[in-house]
């Protein structure tokens, strides 16, 4: 497939996007399969992340720009038509360039796509909570369901920027329309908690997860006792692969992070988290397995850790 690639970059196939961009722009079927052919284009592959960014002369006489720049500006003037399908592609395409070291990685966290796909994020479940969550009428459900869709995207989205070092400290520092992204993470959860939510609950709680590794991050999460909370009770969450990151989280925030690990300890987090670990004693499937092994291990060394400290305080009392 990358030999493929390779030669649609000797073909010079930026130039066919580039042609193509001012038509699709009038043409939502047009946008729909050039986004696509897009995000196919620059998946797992550094040359064509990089061909993607590069700046080069505009034909119609306007300042150079880049490609990528320009789907970002696309991508962000259509966040208001809720689960623009468009802009979930856009939001594909761009986020895919965090996932390969290399130039358009860099390229990406210098510009505004953290702090305009969080905004995005806020928008959408600011739209969400004007509706209501106790409406019955279709075309506010649909409505809804639509949103909902643009709020996976973002995250989604920030989740994958959020895959290595610098992409954890831009979004842990981002805060969309004024709020801090653990907030924005918080309502997400709690707008996403229908039997029909579950993959965006899926993604905003391994967004949580890949921010837990940046070394800032347990000042943030430490000093958000919702977000603790949010978190200890998720592990016991009736979908595995959402338990499975929320434990992770907590795992990696009580590495060295004893701030953390007695905030675990208060308000009955602990005994909630011990109650998780009796309450789900097999997994259902063999999809499930990796995730429920993964759930287990990460509570195991919570548990561990927890009760370490324990000890350790029962000690240093003698």
């Amino acid at each position: 497939v990358n030999d493929i690639r390779e030669s649609a970059i000797d073909a010079d196939i930026m130039s066919l996007f580039r042609i193509t961009w001012p038509y699709a722009k009038f043409d939502q079927a047009v946008m729909y399969e050039l986004l696509s052919l897009v995000t196919n284009f620059v998946a797992e592959h550094v040359n064509a992340k990089r061909m993607l960014t590069v700046t080069t002369p505009s034909d119609d006489g306007d300042k150079p720009t880049s490609f990528a720049l320009q789907v970002m500006d696309y991508a962000f003037d259509v966040k208001h038509v809720p689960g623009s399908a468009t802009l979930e592609l856009c939001l594909k395409a761009l986020s895919s360039l965090a996932s390969v070291e290399g130039p358009a990685r860099y390229w990406l966290i210098r510009s505004v796509f953290v702090d305009e796909t969080a905004m995005t994020l806020s928008h959408a479940l600011m739209k969400l909570r004007a509706i209501g969550s106790d409406t019955n009428d279709a075309k506010d459900v649909s409505t809804k369901s639509r949103w909902m869709k643009t709020i996976a995207a973002s995250t989604r989205a920030l989740g994958n920027v959020a895959s290595f070092t610098e992409g954890q400290r831009v979004v842990l520092r981002t805060n969309g329309a004024g709020t801090h992204i653990l907030e924005l993470c918080l309502e997400t959860v709690a707008a996403a908690g229908g039997d029909d939510d579950v993959a965006t609950r899926r993604e905003v709680f391994l967004l949580m997860h890949n921010l837990a590794f940046h070394a800032d991050a347990k000042a943030h999460f430490a000093a958000n006792a919702s977000v603790l909370d949010c978190l200890t009770y998720a592990v016991a969450d009736t979908d595995i692969r959402c338990a499975a990151s929320a434990c992770a989280t907590l795992f990696a925030l009580v590495h060295h992070g004893q701030r953390v690990v007695a905030a675990l300890r208060e308000h009955g987090r602990d005994r909630a988290l011990r109650a998780a670990s009796k309450s789900r004693t097999h997994h259902h499937g063999a999809s499930e397995s990796a995730y429920f092994t993964h759930w287990s291990r990460a509570l195991r060394g919570l548990l561990v850790i927890l009760a370490s400290s324990e000890n350790a305080e029962r000690w240093d009392g003698l």
